[in-house]
């Protein structure tokens, strides 16, 4: 993530959910409202200039680069083309290409996280909610706007001594509510970051089953961690608001906070995360199996007994005794080359496995 704006409800949300500024705000059940746009008519303009205004310097440089994208999730079919008005007035250079996700939609943090037909270096995500149906329609969940510029792995690579962001979001995983506790204890082996780095856990719209589960898992490990409900500090969340979770998390690393746990509902039941400050490699014990010879002798003899089957078969003279010998061996060599290729595939494949749940080295 390489900058964000937040709108919430209370202002220097991130701050003061972790008492680091002011006291932490408390509005379980409220649906709450953005003062900003209080008075417009055109909130959702508002809204917008007010999120991609402290981006614009990114965004132009973004758009130069021609391999940009923005994502929006809101909740009118005619955001485009507000998004388009505001990105001219605030003279950015050309249109962005927009795609639309629906608002209820849950992207795939532990497998492709956008569907879409591209995957440019850079990427806006704008998610908000606004109640604007009139006095008569109903207001179940409290309004927020955030923008997130999210840049590429490719992108941080080739400028990694240019260009610095406010945290890395890493691949997450996707459980039941009933299979939390493992999914976490999964995670963690994984090494993303050291365990005893992480220090806050965010959670936002989980229910029931998923909520005391996921409550329960991180209890009971070792993570040594602050708990922060978004519901309870600005009201019901929309299924939008998981962006602003993130972009919360997110804050928090770049303000020397440690790595962040993000609990939110998946599409099994829970989708666990963790934004880090900066990604880490794994510490992994080097073992022969892992390396290569400069000269492959089974690659070469596998060459040259195919070659050798293929020189006999066009040979117009009757098959002797060698002849027919070599052409078993070249078969037969041939099969325990490829078998041999899978079974140490699947050697390393369980090797791995049990290392992963700790059963043997």
């Amino acid at each position: 993530m390489l900058d964000s704006v937040v709108l919430a409800p209370e202002p220097d949300l991130a701050e003061r959910m972790l008492a680091l500024e002011g006291t932490p705000p408390e509005n379980p059940g409220k649906v709450m409202a953005l003062q900003e746009l209080d008075g417009s008519e055109l909130r959702l303009h508002l809204l917008l200039e007010m999120l991609l205004g402290p981006l614009a310097p990114k965004l132009a440089e973004a758009m130069r680069s021609e391999s940009f994208q923005l994502m929006m999730q809101g909740d009118r079919d005619d955001s485009s083309d507000v998004i388009n008005e505001v990105w001219k007035k605030l003279e950015l250079p050309g249109f962005p290409r927009i795609v639309r996700m629906q608002p209820d939609t849950m992207p795939k943090f532990a497998e492709k996280w956008f569907q879409a037909d591209a995957d440019p270096r850079y990427r806006l995500v704008l998610a908000w909610h606004l109640n604007d149906g009139g006095p008569g329609a109903p207001q179940e969940y409290s309004e927020f706007g955030v923008a997130l510029l999210l840049g590429s792995d490719q992108l941080m690579w080739e400028k990694r001594d240019k260009l610095r962001g406010q945290a890395w979001l890493m691949r997450g995983i996707e459980t039941e509510a009933d299979q939390v506790e493992d999914a976490l204890t999964q995670l963690l082996k994984a090494e993303q970051v050291e365990s005893k780095r992480i220090r806050n856990f965010w959670h936002s719209r989980l229910k029931g089953l998923a909520q005391h589960a996921t409550l329960g898992a991180v209890r009971d490990s070792d993570l040594k961690v602050s708990t922060h409900a978004l519901d309870a500090a600005i009201g019901p969340q929309a299924a939008a608001s998981r962006w602003l979770v993130y972009a919360l998390a997110a804050r928090m690393v770049q303000f020397g906070q440690g790595a962040q746990l993000v609990a939110l509902p998946g599409g099994k039941g829970v989708m666990l995360n963790l934004a880090i400050k900066e990604p880490q490699g794994v510490d992994l014990p080097w073992k022969h199996s892992y390396g290569y010879t400069i000269v492959p002798f089974a690659e070469a003899l596998f060459v040259c007994l195919f070659a050798l089957g293929i020189g006999l078969l066009d040979t117009t003279q009757g098959w002797n005794g060698l002849d027919t010998a070599s052409v078993v061996v070249a078969v037969l060599g041939s099969a325990g080359f490829f078998a041999a290729r899978y079974f140490r595939r699947e050697q390393l494949l369980h090797q791995c496995w049990r290392v992963l749940h700790g059963s043997s080295s």
